[in-house]
């Protein structure tokens, strides 16, 4: 026994919204004769919209083809909330459904970042040395002593600083 309800312009929204669309005369035929609901499913329409109406999340179990997507789209329609679609399986795991958090920790961070400015200067003074050797090489003068001196200074100040950064308690 089918129970007769006329859902409107829900219904045709529910029925095309995710599916591939119904001949012109068939959409026509099924607007104008309303929704045909198989008895047993209208008390869990009204459920399932009276749950999504006042801001409940609904959550439909069954086995596969027995109208479990079909009934979601046409309760959201009907209530006029949007439906986020989401298959369940064996494999689908709580962090699928909550999403999870990274613990972060700052310390290692901080630890990644000195290494890499660490690497950063020891390149950079390993360039002012070479710098120096060539300028040395090619005339003799200044020039090489103030790479040599800045490669000093830079080294100096990196070391400065990652003294201070353990005597702080930091990396």
């Amino acid at each position: 026994a089918h129970m007769k309800r006329d859902l409107g312009a829900a219904a045709a929204a529910a029925a095309g919204s995710n599916n591939p669309l119904p001949s012109s005369n068939t959409q026509q035929q099924q607007q104008q004769r309303g929704l045909q609901l198989p008895s047993w499913q209208a008390p869990l329409l009204e459920s399932a919209v009276s749950a999504l109406s006042a801001g409940w999340m609904v959550l439909l179990v069954g086995g596969s083809g027995c109208g479990k997507t079909s009934l979601a789209r046409l309760a959201a329609a009907v209530a006029g909330v949007q439906l986020q679609e989401l298959a369940l399986t064996q494999g689908t795991d709580t962090s699928d459904l909550l999403g999870s958090f990274e613990q972060v920790e700052p310390a290692r961070k901080l630890q990644e970042l000195t290494d890499a400015a660490q690497q950063l200067i020891n390149t950079f003074t390993q360039h002012l040395l070479l710098l120096a050797a060539a300028t040395g090489q090619q005339q003799q003068g200044t020039g090489s002593r103030a790479y040599v001196q800045l490669a000093c200074e830079v080294q100096e100040a990196w070391d400065r600083y990652t003294q201070q950064q353990q005597q702080q308690g930091g990396t």
